[in-house]
């Protein structure tokens, strides 16, 4: 059974993992039209790599979606973080 990344701690891998399977693609066929390995792609969907921004743009491209939508997971989370941290200052 293929690990799968924990969503706090990674939660651009599991954007990009559960965009792909919901656009019914592979990995290796996502890597290919992606121009990337599938190791590559593995990696990033189990968070030991970051794609670099031109890289996120191609898998986006390749899912059918914007890049700003694989982000928005960690964005939330990050604003999350600065939430709590200002809370704590109040």
């Amino acid at each position: 059974m293929r690990e799968s990344p924990d969503s706090s701690r990674y939660p651009l891998a599991v954007a990009i993992r559960q965009a792909r399977i919901s656009a019914g693609l592979s990995l290796r066929k996502t890597a290919t039209q992606s121009g990337i390995s599938p190791s590559y792609l593995s990696d990033i969907e189990l968070g030991r790599r970051s794609p670099s921004e031109a890289v996120l743009n191609r898998i986006a491209a390749t899912l059918g979606v914007m890049s700003i939508f694989l982000c928005r997971p960690l964005i939330q989370q990050q604003l999350a973080e600065v939430d709590k941290k200002r809370a704590r200052l109040i």
